[in-house]
């Protein structure tokens, strides 16, 4: 689904969220694939529920900048987005993750 993985801007958050969508590797191509890969992971013991947590986060975060946009015709740049993850990241606790627990510093 490119509005949640391959437009630029969404890159952008998902550098900085330091989550890549890939697959083993490799560029994604669906965020279908990429979703599946990381529960199959899961499943398998080899990332944690937080982990997904996380993704789910930074795909709401931007999908509500994407409505804005739509619907409001209000452009949320990428740097708001990920300051709105990671306030949701704390929240739930999640923020104990070195790759993110440093973004917040």
């Amino acid at each position: 689904m490119h509005c949640l993985c391959n437009c630029e801007k969404d890159a952008t958050v998902w550098n900085e969220s330091q989550i890549a969508p890939t697959i083993s590797g490799s560029k994604v191509l669906t965020f279908w694939d990429f979703w599946r890969d990381k529960a199959d992971n899961c499943t398998l013991g080899m990332c944690d529920s937080k982990e997904l947590a996380r993704i789910a986060i930074v795909c709401y975060g931007i999908w509500r900048a994407r409505n804005s946009w739509v619907f409001e015709q209000v452009e949320v740049n990428p740097k708001s987005t990920m300051e709105c993850c990671l306030k949701l990241f704390a929240e739930m606790g999640l923020n104990e993750c070195p790759r993110t627990a440093s973004l917040l510093s």
